[in-house]
C-alpha cells in the first residue's frame, strides 16, 4: 500500500512558561505551535533573546530536534534561521534558535513590491540549501518571517530531507502542511527542489491575491483542486508585471520538471519587477518618477485591466451550466421532458465546484440529444466536447472550461457576438483566441445564424463533412466568427494603452468589431439577417466597451497587497 501525504499532527505540550532550559533559558511566552513542537521565546543569563523549540519524548519526537539543528547547521545563508543548540531534560528537547523579532510573512502587512521581493529572498535561500542536498518540504507563509527592519528569514528546517542523514524514514518523504503540497508530494512522491519551488510559488500567489486556492481539509479535496487548477495569476491581478506574472505561473506547474530551479524563480522575479519598473519609467519625466507609487498593486498612468469578476466565476458557471443543459435538452428533445430539470441542476452544482466533471457529465447526456436530431451532429458534438475539455485542462485554464456557455443565451436573445466581451477577459491571446471561437459557434448553434438553405441539410446528416458543407455555404457566419477571435485577441491590447491613447483605440476597436459584425450578413450572405442581432449586438459591444474605457477607472479602487 502506498503511502501518501498527510498533515503533520499537532502535539499536545503542557504550557511550560518559567520553566529553565540548560540553566540559562528562561522560558517567557509562547510564540506559535507546529506540528512537532512549541515555539517559546526565551531570555538568557546574559539578557539576550533567544526562541526555543520544544519537543516532547514521550511522543518520540526527540531525535527531531537533532536532525533540525543537523541541518540547519549545514546552512549559512542571511536569510535562513540561525539554530544556537540543542539542550535537553528527561522529558523533552530544546532547540535554541535566534529570535526573530517580526510577523509571519502574511501578517506581514509587505506591499506587492515588497512581497515579491521577500519571496524573491526565500527562493535564493531555497537556492542555498538545495545546493546543499536539502529540501525545505514545509515552505508556506507561517515558516517565513519578516523582521520589523525588513529582513526576511526561512525558518523550521524540522521536516526537510537532507541527503545526508542517516534517519530519515520513508513515511517522513511524505510530511507537510496539506494547502501547500505539491502534486508530488500529495501523490506520495519523494519531494525534490522543484517541491519548494511549488510551495514558494503558490506562497506569493496567495500573497498577492489574497487567497490559496488549493487551501482544502482533505487530501482528497486537495487532490481535486489539484486537477481543477488555479486562475493564471493574471487574470487574478491583471495590474502585476507580466514578468512577475509569468515566474508565479511557472512555479506552479503540475509537472516538476517543467518549474524552474529556486534560483531560477529568484532571477525571474526580479527581472520582472525591473523590467516593469524601466517600462514605467521610460515614459516619465524625472519629477513624475519621485512621485511614482512604489506599490505594484496601486495602477498608476492610467492603466486599468479588463473588468474580471472572480468572485462571481463559480455561480455564474453554474448558472450557465444549468442554462445551457436545459436548453439543450429542450432544444434536441430525446429525453423525457421530466428529466430535463433535475438534468440541469445536476450540471449546475458539479460546475460550481468541479467545471471537468461537469463538461464531461453535458458531454455524455447531450450525444444521444444531438445524435437524435442527426448521427453527424451527434459526432461532431462529441469531438468538440472532449477537444475543449482536454485543451482547458492542458492550459491550466479549467476555471474558465465553460466561458463559452456564456453564448448561449446572449445567442437566444439574438446578440451572440457580444460574447466577444467575454472571451477577451481570457489570461492569454491563445486563450481568447478559442474561447472567442468555441463562442462562435455555441451562439450560431443557439442564434441559429446559419440561412435556410445552407442549414436544411443538417437534420438527419449522417456524415461529419455535411456540416462543413453547410457552414461553407454561410461565410458571413465564417467572417462573423473571425472578427470575433480577432476582437476578443486585440480588446486587451487596447486597454492597456494609457490615457487618452486608450479611448481612442478602444472607440476605434468597437468601431472596427460593429462594421465586420453588421457588414457580413450584407456583403456575403445571400439576404440580410442571415445573423439575426448580429448590428445590434455589434452596436452594444461598441458601447459597453467604450462606456468602461471612459467611466471604469473612476469606480475602480487601487488593488493593494491584502
Amino acid at each position: 500500500m502506498r503511502t501518501v501525504a498527510e498533515p503533520a499532527r499537532a502535539t499536545l505540550t503542557p504550557p511550560l512558561i518559567g520553566r529553565l532550559v540548560a540553566d540559562r533559558y528562561t522560558l517567557e511566552e509562547e510564540l506559535g505551535r507546529g506540528g512537532f513542537g512549541t515555539v517559546y521565546g526565551a531570555s538568557g543569563d546574559g539578557g539576550e533573546r533567544v526562541a526555543v523549540k520544544v519537543f516532547s519524548r514521550s511522543e518520540g519526537l526527540a531525535t527531531r530536534a537533532d536532525r533540525e539543528a543537523r541541518t540547519a547547521r549545514k546552512l549559512d545563508h542571511p536569510n535562513i534561521h540561525s539554530v544556537l543548540g540543542v539542550e535537553g531534560d528527561d522529558e523533552h528537547v530544546y532547540l535554541v534558535s535566534r529570535l526573530v523579532d517580526g510577523e509571519r510573512l502574511d501578517r506581514s502587512g509587505l506591499d506587492d513590491l515588497q512581497a515579491v521581493r521577500a519571496m524573491a529572498a526565500v527562493c535564493d535561500a531555497l537556492a542555498h540549501a538545495h545546493a546543499r542536498g536539502v529540501v525545505h518540504r514545509d515552505v508556506k507563509p507561517a515558516n517565513i518571517l519578516v523582521a520589523r527592519e525588513g529582513t526576511v528569514t526561512l525558518t523550521d528546517f524540522g521536516i526537510a530531507s537532507d541527503d545526508d542523514a542517516r534517519d530519515q524514514t520513508a513515511d517522513e518523504r511524505v510530511l507537510g502542511t496539506l494547502s501547500y503540497m505539491s502534486p508530488e508530494q500529495a501523490a506520495g512522491e519523494r519531494a525534490t527542489g522543484a517541491t519548494d519551488v511549488w510551495a514558494a510559488g503558490l506562497t506569493l500567489y496567495a500573497q498577492l491575491t489574497g487567497a490559496n486556492p488549493y487551501k482544502a481539509r482533505t487530501l482528497v479535496q486537495l487532490l481535486e483542486k489539484l486537477r481543477e487548477g488555479a486562475e493564471p495569476l493574471a487574470a487574478v491581478r491583471p495590474d502585476l508585471p507580466a514578468g512577475v506574472c509569468r515566474a508565479v505561473d511557472r512555479a506552479l506547474q503540475r509537472d516538476p520538471a517543467r518549474r524552474p530551479t529556486a534560483s531560477g524563480l529568484r532571477d525571474a522575479l526580479l527581472r520582472g519587477l525591473v523590467e516593469d519598473e524601466e517600462r514605467e519609467e521610460d515614459g516619465l519625466g524625472a519629477g513624475e518618477r519621485q512621485r511614482r507609487p512604489r506599490s505594484i498593486g496601486i495602477r498608476s498612468h492610467g492603466q486599468v485591466a479588463l473588468p474580471r469578476p472572480v468572485r462571481a466565476a463559480r455561480p455564474a458557471r453554474a448558472v450557465l451550466a444549468g442554462i445551457a443543459m436545459a436548453w439543450a435538452l429542450v432544444a434536441f428533445p430525446v429525453y423525457p421532458a421530466s428529466w430535463s430539470l433535475p438534468l440541469a441542476v445536476v450540471a449546475g452544482l458539479l460546475a460550481f465546484r468541479r467545471p471537468v466533471a461537469a463538461a464531461a457529465f453535458a458531454g455524455l447526456v447531450c450525444i444521444p440529444a444531438f445524435w437524435n436530431y442527426a448521427e453527424a451532429a451527434g459526432m461532431v458534438w462529441a469531438v468538440l466536447c472532449a477537444a475543449w475539455i482536454w485543451a482547458g485542462r492542458r492550459w491550466d485554464g479549467t476555471s474558465r472550461l465553460l466561458a463559452p456557455l456564456a453564448a448561449i443565451p446572449l445567442g437566444l436573445a439574438g446578440l451572440g457576438p457580444a460574447y466577444v466581451l467575454v472571451a477577451a477577459t481570457a489570461p492569454t491571446p491563445r486563450r481568447r483566441a478559442a474561447e472567442g471561437a468555441a463562442g462562435a459557434v455555441v451562439a450560431a448553434v443557439a442564434g441559429g445564424w446559419l440561412p435556410h438553405h445552407a442549414a436544411k441539410v443538417l437534420p438527419a446528416a449522417s456524415s461529419p463533412v455535411t456540416y462543413l458543407t453547410a457552414v461553407g455555404r454561410a461565410p458571413e457566419v465564417l467572417a462573423i466568427a473571425a472578427a470575433m477571435v480577432v476582437a476578443a485577441v486585440l480588446l486587451p491590447a487596447a486597454w492597456r494603452l494609457e490615457e487618452p491613447r486608450r479611448v481612442q483605440a478602444v472607440v476605434l476597436w468597437g468601431i472596427a468589431f460593429g462594421l465586420a459584425v453588421a457588414s457580413a450578413p450584407h456583403l456575403l450572405g445571400d439576404r440580410p439577417g442571415a445573423a439575426p442581432g448580429a448590428a445590434v449586438a455589434a452596436t452594444l459591444v461598441g458601447i459597453l466597451a467604450v462606456a468602461w474605457a471612459l467611466a471604469g477607472p473612476r469606480f475602480e479602487r487601487p488593488l493593494t497587497a491584502r
